[in-house]
Parts: structure tokens; sequence; C-alpha cells
């Protein structure tokens, strides 16, 4: 039995959509390109293609310990936020999920309208209220 293969028809959106992905993807280009340049040649030409491979900075990088300090603190706090907001987010729907109430209904409300607000809208409060809690440029 011979499968039928189809072709695929080329389609007025794919000409619109290549400009898009073009857009984005663009920055990751530049990023990528300008680790392999010394800073004279990224500032004399940034986006284009390296006159020569310079692994200086992967060098760099790679034998600073801060860097490895770094992601340490980052994975720490990533480990134990999520398993924080596991468990209490699962607590929490658990009731709202399973008892019908008003008040369950309420919080539900509560927590949607929560939702609606960007996080960018209380990043600043929130900085400030770390900072006087003294929990900036700390693992806590």
């Amino acid at each position: 039995m011979k499968r039928k293969i189809r072709e695929k028809q080329f389609h007025l959106s794919d000409l619109f959509l290549l400009p898009i992905c073009l857009i984005f993807l663009y920055p990751f280009y530049y990023m990528v390109i300008n680790t392999f340049k010394t800073m004279a040649d990224m500032s004399m030409n940034p986006t284009g293609l390296p006159k020569e491979v310079y692994l200086q900075n992967y060098v760099d990088i790679l034998t600073n310990p801060q860097i490895y300090q770094s992601f340490g603190n980052t994975l720490f706090i990533t480990v134990c936020s999520v398993l924080a907001i596991v468990v209490i987010g699962e607590m929490a729907a658990y009731p709202i999920a399973f008892r019908k109430s008003k008040l369950n209904d309420a919080f539900m409300v509560y927590l949607m309208i929560g939702f609606l607000v960007p996080f960018q809208a209380i990043l600043l409060s929130l900085f400030e209220v770390m900072q006087a809690l003294h929990l900036i440029d700390s693992r806590i």
C-alpha cells in the first residue's frame, strides 16, 4: 500500500509570518554572534559575522567562580519556590474545587481579580517591602 505524500502548499500567510519570525529571532542572532567577538569587534560591527572566532569570552565565564555561585543560588531559590508554590497551591485548590459554597466562590473571584493585576504594577512596592525586611541580596 503506497502512501500519498502531501506537498506543502504555500500560503499567503507564510509570506506574512516570515518577517515576524525574523524579527523575533534577531535578538538571539545578535546575542550568539557577539559572544564570538572581541569588545572592539562588537562595538565596530555589532550585527556582522566575526572576522575571527574569539573564544576567550567563554573561557572567562567558565573560570569565574562567581558564575557558579550565582547559578547555585538561582537553582536553590527556584527549587524552593516551585515546591512551596505547588504544595500551597494544591492545598488551596482542593477545597475551592470540591466544596461548593458562597465563601469559596467569593474567594475564587478574589483570586481571579488578583490575576488581573500585572506583576509590573506591584514590582516597586514589592521591592520596597523586601528591602525593609532585609531580604534583598539574601537567599531567604
